[in-house]
């Protein structure tokens, strides 16, 4: 009897753990999708299929959390170098101390102190390195970036010995490097080094043609990673998101999708309806009417006590307003 009690265990174990490898594998193809079909993101695709395969530094620019991170992953799978390290390295928060030790690594002082400390600019040796918000780069370290790549060569902290490299540099922004550049922030220099070829990733509100598809993705990716039920949206609900601006963009949209399955009601064959959209979408202000536009409780369609030319010159501004909104 405990025989069979382990054993059952160990085969309970191994269909959890077959179950999480297959949800990471799925993870890590999915991850690598840009998902929509709006002629910004055609053109977007089109960009990233002609500029990947050169050596040529690329900035990447665009709102945060529209994809800038995953356009730079898609660059180097799609280059010579997708076989060799992708590097990803981000400033944000960090002295200048910490920025340059991660950066350009540190040599060890002696046999008995600790072994040097390799960086991210050595990590990414014939690969890529992306540096994500260069922005963030505190101005001296903004210095040693631009000698690197003047010259592909630098030294560790604490070292005299230079070290060449050939290495692909990405870096992204979300912030205007011209107006960092005109506020003394930013090197003008380092700016067009970097700026060789630029790809500008399209905000959500550029793209609301993919809304629907993208929300689909996202129940799709929760239903088979995370195990929540396969639900669908209802046309009003996929109207209201349409119509909503989007600050934080995809990354906002995936997590309304999953604030949606975790506090709907579970049940499988049941819609995902406007009223169970969160507080903020349910009641959504347009930015360009301040119009508020409420899906149970719009006052330009709940006109009936208005004469009939009333009510329908009601209607039609409403209906006009939403769908400029929505377009």
């Amino acid at each position: 009897e405990d025989k069979l009690i382990i054993t059952i265990k160990r085969a309970c174990e191994v269909a959890k753990l077959q179950k999480e490898n297959a949800a990471l594998r799925m993870y890590a193809t999915e991850a690598k999708k840009l998902v929509g079909n709006s002629s910004v993101m055609t053109l977007l695709k089109q960009s990233i299929l002609k500029v990947a395969p050169t050596s040529s530094r690329i900035l990447i620019t665009g709102p945060h959390g529209s994809g800038k991170k995953l356009v730079a992953k898609l660059l180097h799978e799609k280059s010579k170098r997708r076989s060799q390290p992708f590097i990803v390295f981000s400033a944000a928060g960090m002295s200048e101390e910490k920025a340059q030790l991660e950066l350009f690594g540190e040599e060890s002082r002696d046999v008995f102190s600790q072994p040097r400390k390799v960086g991210v600019l050595e990590l990414a040796h014939m690969g890529t390195l992306f540096i994500d918000e260069v922005a963030d780069l505190p101005i001296n370290v903004q210095s040693k970036i631009l000698n690197f790549l003047q010259t592909n060569n630098f030294a560790r902290n604490g070292s005299k010995n230079v070290v060449k490299l050939d290495v692909r540099i990405i870096s992204s922004s979300s912030k205007d490097l011209k107006k960092e550049i005109s506020q003394g922030r930013f090197r003008e220099d380092l700016f067009y080094r970097l700026n060789v070829i630029q790809i500008i990733v399209p905000s959500l509100s550029e793209r609301k043609d993919d809304i629907q598809i993208l929300s689909e993705f996202f129940l799709h990716y929760f239903y088979q990673y995370s195990g929540f039920p396969l639900r669908k949206l209802a046309t009003e609900t996929i109207l209201t998101l349409q119509s909503y601006s989007w600050p934080g963009n995809i990354r906002q949209l995936r997590n309304v999708i999953e604030w949606l399955l975790i506090m709907s009601d579970s049940n499988n064959d049941k819609l995902i309806t406007s009223d169970m959209l969160p507080p903020e979408l349910a009641t959504n202000t347009s930015p360009t009417t301040n119009t508020t536009i409420t899906p149970k409780n719009n006052n330009a369609l709940n006109s009936i006590d208005l004469p009939l030319r009333d009510a329908r010159e009601a209607f039609e501004k409403q209906y006009l307003l939403t769908q400029l909104t929505r377009f």
